[in-house]
């Protein structure tokens, strides 16, 4: 997979490269950029792709990037370089990225290395708003892609959970769950009717995923001559090292629920307490991402790798929110005593019926609450609890085998220095140790609410 007469270290390879990367105020993007920064100082810089807003310009949203706490290392020893960081103002949703002639110009004569991590992540985006971003978004950065003059890779970030109709998936190109023209005709005809969509969805479990299905495509398909890799996380979670210990700041994906757990607010859950729950860190993501185009820059072939934990370091969900609970009553944390999880597998109408009663039951606690002058919290979390349950059923309710061979090939062609610095192996990730990283990042990061936390779910 790797071609290389000598090895070259991934520092190297970044010298006096210019990277261009979309999505970089989201959860990964922000990874990305400071890493690519701090472990790679002859980088020469990165365009930063920044959707302008009426209260905020790029240099109001840069500031606000660079003000996060992930920046401090970099601040602390090498402050300078964090003017290699540059924004370009932009949006997924218009045609050429709504880029000014000026910009797209620099971007085409300086940029080597491109790496779209845009995208909507909220699973029940209406299905046009998500083709938008997701599909063409991916779409028009392609076609920037093909005019850059000394491209060298294009990477990417996909999802595993792009093709759930399958038990197992491996790290290869899968058929669309759909034709996109039927998709635009589906939308044409029925606008964002869930009834309707639903059909075209074709099994996939939002739009989320569908549209990451048919992007996926769309890259395997139009990439032509430029070397193109395929990043697919699995649920993203806190960084264990990098850029802080712990670092999280969405309630996104897993943390909101592990949350609620760990504080002794939801101990019942529909799923199979065996199912793998396929958790990678963000430091691992990020740093696969910065390998896979470094080493897999030679190939004509579009390069599929799965970033996951599950198939090589499974730990169950009921597992993990074992640990995660230990953790809990060790820090002192939770609301109500012995936080436990019991997971069940209910038909349809029973879990209507126990969701109607534990909100029922919510709303009588809070009444008491009421009655003695205390802050009401129950019926708003059972309220939060079930629309988490209700968008990620799917994902408890079952489990996939997630394939990554490639990515402990890759692993195991780097140096050790590489190695260590750019770790991507899951095989190394110590669960129990990682419970309480990711409890205190969550703590640390999200409830103190430190300055720049992400509260939507567009990486654009």
């Amino acid at each position: 997979m790797i071609a290389h007469d000598s090895y070259k270290s991934i520092p190297d390879f970044y010298a006096g490269k210019t990277v261009f990367i979309t999505g970089g105020t989201g959860f990964l993007g922000k990874v990305l950029v400071e890493k690519l920064v701090y472990s790679c100082p002859a980088l020469n810089k990165v365009y930063v792709l920044i959707r302008e807003t009426p209260k905020q310009n790029v240099l109001q949203k840069l500031k606000q990037l660079l003000d996060s706490p992930i920046f401090t290392r970099l601040k602390n020893e090498r402050p300078e370089d964090l003017n290699k960081i540059v924004p370009i103002a932009g949006d997924l949703c218009k045609p050429n990225l709504g880029l000014e002639p000026s910009d797209e110009e620099k971007l085409i004569d300086e940029v080597s290395v491109v790496i779209h991590s845009g995208a909507t992540v909220k699973f029940n985006d209406a299905l046009e708003y998500a083709m938008k971003i997701n599909y063409q978004g991916t779409e028009q950065v392609m076609r920037l892609c093909r005019k850059i003059k000394n491209i060298k890779v294009f990477v990417y970030i996909s999802t595993t959970y792009a093709h759930t109709q399958l038990d197992i998936i491996e790290e290869v190109i899968y058929p669309p769950p759909a034709r996109v023209a039927e998709v635009y005709e589906t939308i044409k005809r029925h606008g964002n009717n869930e009834k309707n969509i639903s059909k075209i969805l074709n099994g996939q479990p939002n739009t989320y995923a569908f549209t990451k299905a048919l992007a996926e495509n769309l890259v395997a398909e139009n990439h032509g001559d430029i070397p193109t890799v395929v990043i697919r996380p699995s649920i993203i979670t806190a960084g264990i090292t990098e850029p802080l210990e712990g670092w999280v700041d969405t309630w996104n994906g897993a943390t909101g629920i592990m949350h609620l757990i760990g504080k002794g607010l939801c101990r019942v859950l529909p799923g199979n307490e065996q199912n793998i729950l396929d958790l990678i860190p963000v430091d691992f993501v990020c740093n696969l991402a910065l390998v896979a185009a470094a080493k897999c820059n030679s190939s004509k072939k579009v390069t599929i790798l799965n970033s996951c934990s599950g198939s090589c370091n499974p730990i169950t969900l009921k597992q993990f929110c074992s640990l995660y609970c230990n953790v809990a009553v060790k820090r002192k944390s939770n609301v109500f005593p012995f936080p436990y999880l019991i997971l069940f597998n209910p038909h349809i109408w029973m879990l209507k019926v126990m969701s109607y009663f534990l909100m029922t039951m919510a709303g009588l606690a809070d009444f008491v609450m009421r009655i003695f002058g205390k802050q009401t919290m129950f019926f708003r979390t059972q309220s939060k609890l079930y629309s988490i349950v209700k968008t990620l059923r799917c994902f408890i309710f079952k489990s996939w085998v997630f394939k990554c061979e490639r990515v402990c090939a890759l692993n195991a062609e780097l140096s050790d220095l590489d190695r260590a610095v750019f770790n991507c192996d899951p095989s190394t990730i110590h669960w129990e140790q990682y419970a309480q990283i990711y409890f205190d990042g969550v703590t640390k990061f999200l409830l103190e609410k430190p300055k720049n936390l992400r509260t939507d779910a567009s990486n654009n």
